[in-house]
């Protein structure tokens, strides 16, 4: 994990914190929610602080705990960081970055309408019509599966092996089998 994503772990955490606004938290608590041991956790937080993406002041002495202010609001560094995998074509990854639940919904359709214009398809919407309306597990499943054919290479090929079935193609014997 890169320092972005740390940051929007620990962001999650304590999603119902403002911008801007200092709280006290123990080194202990930031290793539970990193899931690293609390001398990692205090580097991450030291690199966080110096990348601009967290303002924090340690408790000086043992017990006193530490002051930490989010400077970045957690819908741009989700956006910033889905684009940045976009970039390095890791559509795998950011889908599945956005497929976790404690990303809000109107976050993620923001995300998903700017993979729009990458493909040069009209990919369904996230707002459904009054007529036709999906559920959020079939718009998914469609979007995904359109996401996988056009991300599927065509030359997967195994030594010594036929092509997968899901790579071939079956022309028609006549014209008129059209």
């Amino acid at each position: 994990m890169n320092t972005i994503e740390y940051y929007i772990e620990l962001r999650l955490a304590f999603h119902t914190v403002a911008d801007q606004t200092p709280i006290t938290v123990d080194t202990t608590q930031i290793s539970e929610i990193l899931h690293c041991s609390s001398r990692n956790a205090r580097l991450l937080l030291k690199k966080m602080n110096s990348e601009g993406f967290i303002e924090w002041t340690s408790g000086k002495g043992r017990g006193n705990r530490s002051h930490l202010t989010f400077i970045f609001p957690l819908p741009s560094v989700i956006i910033l960081h889905f684009q940045s995998l976009i970039q390095q074509n890791n559509m795998e990854e950011a889908l599945q970055f956005l497929d976790r639940k404690e990303i809000p919904i109107n976050i993620k359709k923001k995300c998903y309408n700017q993979l729009r214009p990458q493909f040069g398809l009209d990919l369904p919407q996230m707002e459904p019509s009054e007529d036709k309306k999906l559920s959020p597990v079939s718009k998914k499943m469609t979007f995904n599966h359109i996401v996988r054919h056009i991300g599927n290479r065509t030359s997967s090929w195994v030594l010594g092996k036929k092509i997968p079935k899901h790579n071939t193609i079956q022309w028609p014997k006549k014209d008129t089998d059209f």
